[in-house]
């Protein structure tokens, strides 16, 4: 089965995302941190398919955030390359959604 990590500082939003990914078939693990994330990110043990990145804040560097997510999993250096997902409610304009898409990743409005 897929693993998923989930990463939402908003516990309520987490469960929600939570269950759809579940219903999709995906074994989710959810951290409101991003420390947090990057640790399970860096170690070995843990391989996750799917990186999923709540942005819910204006004021934090996400397209850093993203960064240091990536390299974080690249480091871990086994298997695949997870898919970075980042998910909001906020609309931060076509040059932010595609700043994320260059990196690799995609961008999804709910």
């Amino acid at each position: 089965m897929n693993r998923a990590l989930l990463i939402d500082d908003d516990r309520v939003h987490a469960e929600h995302i939570e269950r759809i990914l579940n219903q999709r078939g995906l074994i989710t693990n959810w951290t409101a941190s991003i420390r947090e994330a990057v640790r399970r990110l860096k170690c070995r043990a843990a391989s996750y398919d799917l990186v999923v990145l709540a942005i819910a804040n204006r004021a934090h560097p996400w397209l850093e955030i993203l960064h240091e997510l990536q390299q974080a999993a690249w480091q871990a250096g086994i298997g695949e390359f997870p898919l970075f997902l980042c998910v909001s409610r906020l609309g931060f304009g076509t040059e932010f959604q595609l700043q994320i898409e260059r990196m690799g990743a995609r961008f999804v409005i709910e």
